[in-house]
């Protein structure tokens, strides 16, 4: 039953975004050439992002079904991705929407590409994204993956808390 489905729903999800990382470098670093930097650090961003995406949208949806699913997704395109300063850079939008941005992950994910693709992983100090600054900061993929494990434990346990208020209800 759907006690079951939450490791396949989320381990799907962590197959998908490493997939959409490696296609999304294919394309714009391979075909199109827009990237530089090392192929594989910038296909892992590109995969955290999208799983920090989804992982957002997904635990949404597990804790208030569809409208989470609704919240979530509007919430990344309409809020995250406008203030995420990726066109530009974040310190161009005004204040506090470059900061709001960063705190997202399209905005976060963005700067962290940007760094990676063409700064070798080196950050202009106060620009770093937000969830980099407890973890070493010359380590850009470590703290990605950081975010994302914690992201799917809340995911996970918001997953049972659902379950187990189901239950009791019933």
């Amino acid at each position: 039953g759907a006690g079951g489905a939450w490791p396949v729903r989320w381990g799907a999800l962590v197959v998908a975004s490493g997939a959409a990382g490696l296609v999304a470098v294919g394309i714009a670093q391979g075909w199109l050439g827009v990237l530089e930097g090392d192929w594989m650090v910038n296909a892992g961003v590109l995969g955290l992002t999208v799983l920090a995406v989804g992982g957002a949208v997904a635990g949404l949806a597990a804790l208030f079904g569809r409208a989470g699913a609704a919240l979530g997704a509007l919430l990344m395109v309409l809020v995250g991705n406008p203030l995420s300063g990726v066109s530009s850079a974040p310190e161009l939008l005004p204040e506090p929407a470059g900061a709001i941005g960063q705190l997202l992950p399209p905005g976060a994910g963005g700067s962290l590409l940007r760094s990676t693709a063409f700064f070798d992983g080196a950050y202009v100090p106060g620009t770093e994204p937000y969830y980099r600054l407890a973890i070493d900061d010359s380590d850009d993929l470590a703290a990605a993956i950081t975010l994302v494990v914690v992201g799917l434990i809340v995911g996970v346990l918001s997953s049972r808390l659902v379950r187990f208020t189901a239950r009791a209800a019933a």
